[in-house]
């Protein structure tokens, strides 16, 4: 009872944070935080019933300070930032009465809607596309008919892409070919240094001549330019050659015919 006695008048009356009340009497903050939340149960004077009652109501002036703290806190590195516990100190420090449980639901809910979203706008050759469906009027042998039309972008080299039906069916789509256009040399160039990193390439693996001979010997079609390439590799390799030169693509374009 009268260590009780004592922590209360250690933080009402001399203004003692927590921590030196519990250095000074030897005892821990926990001890110290309980007997400061509920001084009168452990006086003897609040009924044990009232344990599960609220006490605590998050004044103006207390939000106010909680928002300045969340807002400074992001002009600083994560790892300096507040704690919703170290909150809940400060908070005593200046005076206020509240229970930290209370200031832990808030501050975490402020932080889940303060948190940032990055979405990803860099797509790699091949990865995605955005197509859709559409509906437009058109003029066919002098006719003027509504057809549905299929158009569709590539998101790495912004190719576009539409074709005209008669309908968005199912049978429309089934049917529908497409049709790729051969690849630039430098497309060439930054499709097979993509590849290569995404199967972790530290270096170039190609030589700027044997890119360019890939790209001669395909043409610049996707297929001809992964087959080349796969081929080229293991010829490489077993000519032990850093970076690939262009003599091991000519040596791999006569195995594929090409």
């Amino acid at each position: 009872m009268a260590q009780v006695q004592d922590i209360m008048d250690l933080y009402e009356r001399e203004g003692l944070s927590l921590r030196q009340i519990a250095k000074k009497l030897h005892v821990s903050r926990n001890t110290v935080r309980r007997v400061i939340d509920r001084p009168g149960y452990y006086l003897g004077v609040e009924p044990k019933n009232e344990r599960n009652k609220k006490r605590t109501i998050l004044v103006p002036a207390m939000i106010e300070k909680i928002d300045q703290i969340l807002k400074d806190d992001l002009r600083e590195h994560r790892k300096q930032r507040h704690t919703a516990h170290r909150i809940w100190e400060r908070l005593l420090e200046d005076g206020f009465n509240c229970g930290e449980s209370t200031i832990r639901r808030y501050v975490g809910g402020k932080k889940r809607g303060m948190r940032e979203v990055f979405i990803p706008l860099e797509f790699g050759a091949g990865e995605d596309a955005q197509v859709d469906w559409g509906y437009g009027t058109v003029e066919i042998d002098g006719a003027r008919i509504e057809a549905a039309y299929f158009s569709g972008v590539l998101c790495w080299s912004r190719a576009p892409y539409l074709r005209i039906y008669h309908a968005a069916t199912q049978e429309a789509w089934v049917v529908m070919q497409y049709k790729m256009e051969p690849m630039k040399e430098d497309e060439v160039s930054r499709y097979i240094s993509h590849h290569m990193k995404l199967a972790g390439a530290l270096t170039p693996v190609f030589s700027e001549q044997a890119l360019e001979a890939i790209a001669s010997h395909s043409a610049g079609w996707p297929r001809l330019v992964n087959n080349l390439a796969l081929t080229t590799l293991l010829v490489g390799a077993q000519m032990k050659q850093n970076p690939i030169d262009a003599e091991a693509v000519r040596i791999a374009a006569a195995e594929v015919c090409l």
